[in-house]
């Protein structure tokens, strides 16, 4: 999961590497696109600028759990 900046709301990113898709999702929930990646390499994908990693799926629903 990854956090995307630089707009006036928060989006994040999931990607699945087993497809080589992207999901993006504003911080209201609302999915904003989602596409395959065929411009490059997943990894070369996700280290563009504006991505910033926060943890796997897994790793960011369990620190929501404990934040509740």
């Amino acid at each position: 999961m990854y956090y995307k900046g630089m707009f006036n709301k928060n989006y994040f990113s999931i990607g699945d590497q087993r497809i080589n898709w992207e999901i993006t999702v504003g911080e209201d929930g609302v999915m904003e696109t989602a596409y395959e990646i065929i411009d490059m390499e997943y990894k070369k994908h996700f280290e563009k600028q504006g991505y910033t990693f926060i943890g796997s799926l897994k790793e960011v629903e369990r620190y929501d759990e404990i934040d509740e």
